[in-house]
């Protein structure tokens, strides 16, 4: 379970804001997440995650498709 938790939460980055309210991503993370000139800032309750444009829209189609049985496997 620790190998999974250190894979997923591993890359994880701490940044603050620049005085232009600006944040920089770390050039090993934008390659891993594809971004190149456009990023996608989804908020995610208590953080931020940053998608490429593309790979977001895939992702929330593929959520929007399983999201029938998701709810109905909890009785929604």
């Amino acid at each position: 379970m620790s190998e999974f938790v250190h894979f997923v939460v591993g890359g994880a980055h701490d940044t603050e804001p620049d005085a232009q309210g600006r944040i920089v991503v770390p050039a090993h993370l934008r390659r891993y997440a594809g971004l190149e000139t456009e990023a996608q800032v989804i908020g995610v309750t208590r953080w931020l995650e940053v998608w490429e444009p593309g790979r977001w829209r895939a992702r929330l189609a593929q959520v929007e498709s399983s999201l029938p049985q998701s709810l109905a496997s909890l009785g929604i």
